[in-house]
């Protein structure tokens, strides 16, 4: 097969590896977004026969991920035979026009630029992995939403807000909350009680209990 055929063979099956994983891809964003489960999610226990796993074509999310997972490896394994199929044009890109030997410029430039390509696509590897628990990736915003209706506050209001909606003092806000006395009042409620270590329903247990004593 003559080097043009290899060319346009190379070419058209990167094409090909390229759509399916740009579809694989949106697929697992918007068609089966985190959450919708694996089989391994089921269970053995109580009520894991009612739980519910999204398939697509009998497959699911975690079964199409290792379809864009293997996607994503022949993509690299088709660039890299495209690399070699081109490999006399790259080194002339590192041949002054007309010399005969290579530009040390332009060679520690490559170098350097594939010394960087390297350590980016390692460095999710080597680098340590942590845990936390769920609810410290909750938003303030997020747990505004669950704030009671009656009480009518949101982490989004400043600390001077709620004490007009609620009738709580805010000095007294800051002392039962723990907080510096001198806290502009200004100050988002939500983000302010998530800086100390604490959330909304401390809020509002605190004016819970102010409206409480005071009946």
């Amino acid at each position: 097969m003559k080097r043009i055929h290899w060319n346009a063979l190379v070419d058209g099956l990167a094409l090909v590896a390229f759509v399916l994983l740009s579809s694989t891809g949106l697929l697992l964003s918007f068609q089966l977004p985190p959450g919708s489960g694996g089989r391994e999610m089921l269970g053995m226990g109580h009520g894991a026969g009612e739980k519910s796993v999204t398939l697509l074509w009998g497959l699911t999310r975690h079964e199409w991920g290792d379809i864009h997972y293997w996607l994503s490896l022949s993509i690299m394994a088709i660039l890299a035979v495209h690399l070699l199929l081109h490999w006399k044009w790259i080194l002339c890109l590192f041949k002054p026009s007309g010399a005969h030997i290579y530009s040390g410029t332009r060679l520690a430039l490559g170098a350097m630029g594939m010394l960087m390509l390297v350590v980016m696509a390692a460095a999710p590897y080597v680098t340590s992995t942590s845990q936390i628990p769920r609810a410290d990736l909750q938003s303030s915003d997020t747990e505004s939403e669950h704030a009671e209706e009656d009480l009518g506050i949101r982490g989004r209001m400043s600390l001077a807000e709620i004490s007009a909606e609620s009738g709580v003092p805010a000095k007294y806000l800051l002392r039962a909350l723990q907080l510096p006395p001198e806290t502009p009042l200004d100050s988002q409620a939500g983000r302010l009680l998530k800086d100390s270590g604490r959330d909304m329903a401390d809020l509002r247990e605190v004016i819970k209990k102010y409206v409480s004593d005071k009946q």
